[in-house]
């Protein structure tokens, strides 16, 4: 049953550089990163440590209040630093990924013939139990409660968002797989919002019910629908699961493969050529527009443009601005202070290499500071970076100094 849903409140705002309906791969190699930060309201608890060789799909922390709930890698390979904040913290795991890729083999399951607990179970086993995100306030589902709906929003209405019809395309099988497990994990209804005049994937499938959507922005927005399907009272929860999500859901049951490719779109005006890359989650920013980006007066954001996290290369300055005076041209930083004491968070720069005596260094000799809490800057064939951003890129250079 198909219930159309319209708003007239709201905004569509008109950007510059949509994505055309091209897609390449980003090849998958180099160093690969999984945040703790991005999932709201976990503690982790550090399971594979520095030097650790893992698969794709097996564990690198869990969350200290539920230990069932596991943090998988993205890819195979060594997990090459533990990166730590005030109080030990974990801020990043990184790791350098393997040429040829390892899965682990969590084993191909019937979703027809599962128990709403042998699916949380395998959910949780497999580290597909994040995907699940709770409402009221977005974060990791407690998996001892019961929802009374779940809602997938296959519709999204934000400036240069992708076209999640584009992109789900060809995944009919995974979606169904996904639907059909996650749909008994709930009594209620599995809600799935899709545009009114979309060819979606999702519309031929099996065990939803359908909602078409129209409108300006945020009517894509869960919480939106949420509000106009079935709206959360006092001591209620819901569930809701992105389509990108259900794929990897659904490839697991089918495959047993633990896969976290998504198809995301680079798009603004700042991109030559704006289109779709299929990447494995957790990839560098710097290698998926390389080429492809005019660096002059750029703001990388990463996800929804209105909501979205602002990607910098490091943290130490707050922000700058250039100002053009005549035929001078002025740099104005604005430093970065933390605590109550507005205390610096730069707190030395080191000379390294002098005229009288240049240092350099290759790639597997580029320097890490304090347990990569502090940075080295590189002179390269490429320019000035980071320690960090030259590993990446697997160049070496002339090691200016360090900061901390």
């Amino acid at each position: 049953m198909s219930k159309d849903i319209r708003i007239k409140k709201g905004l569509n705002i008109s950007l510059i550089g949509e994505a055309e309906q091209t897609t390449t791969q980003h090849a998958t190699g180099g160093f690969y990163a999984i945040k703790p930060s991005d999932f709201h309201g976990i503690t982790v608890k550090l399971i594979a440590k520095e030097g650790a060789e893992v698969k794709a799909g097996e564990p690198l922390f869990y969350s200290k209040s539920d230990e069932r709930i596991l943090f998988p890698s993205p890819v195979s390979g060594k997990v090459t630093e533990v990166i730590r904040g005030e109080r030990r913290k974990v801020l990043a795991i990184n790791i350098a990924a393997n040429a040829t890729q390892e899965f682990k083999d969590f084993g191909t399951k019937d979703a027809a013939s599962m128990s709403a607990e042998e699916v949380k179970n395998h959910l949780l086993a497999s580290g597909c139990w994040p995907f699940v995100k709770q409402r009221p306030y977005d974060v990791v589902a407690n998996p001892n409660q019961a929802p009374k709906a779940i809602f997938v929003s296959a519709y999204a209405s934000a400036p240069l968002a992708a076209d999640l019809d584009y992109t789900l395309k060809g995944k009919e099988a995974e979606l169904q797989a996904a639907l059909m497990a996650v749909g008994k994990l709930t009594e209620g209804k599995l809600h799935v919002s899709v545009g009114k005049s979309a060819n979606s994937p999702f519309s031929n499938l099996k065990g939803i019910e359908i909602h078409k959507v129209s409108g300006p922005h945020p009517i894509g927005n869960v919480g939106t629908q949420i509000a106009q399907i079935d709206p959360i009272n006092k001591g209620e929860v819901v569930w809701v699961i992105t389509p990108q999500d259900l794929v990897v859901i659904g490839e697991l049951l089918l495959t047993g493969k633990f896969n976290i490719t998504r198809t995301v779109a680079l798009t603004g005006s700042q991109f030559r050529k704006p289109h779709y890359v299929t990447v494995t989650a957790g990839a560098k920013v710097a290698t998926i527009v390389k080429g492809n980006l005019d660096n002059d007066n750029t703001r990388i954001i990463s996800g929804n443009v209105l909501s979205g996290n602002h990607v910098k290369e490091e943290g130490f300055i707050e922000d700058f601005e250039i100002y053009n005076e005549d035929l001078n041209k002025t740099l104005l930083l604005s430093m970065k202070y933390k605590g109550s004491e507005r205390a610096p968070v730069i707190s030395k720069i080191k000379r390294v290499s002098k005229p009288g005596l240049r240092i350099y260094s290759n790639t597997s000799s580029l320097p890490i500071i304090l347990g990569n809490l502090g940075i080295a800057i590189i002179s390269t064939s490429q320019g000035l970076m980071t320690n960090i951003k030259a590993r990446e890129l697997g160049i070496g250079g002339e090691v200016l100094c360090y900061i901390w």
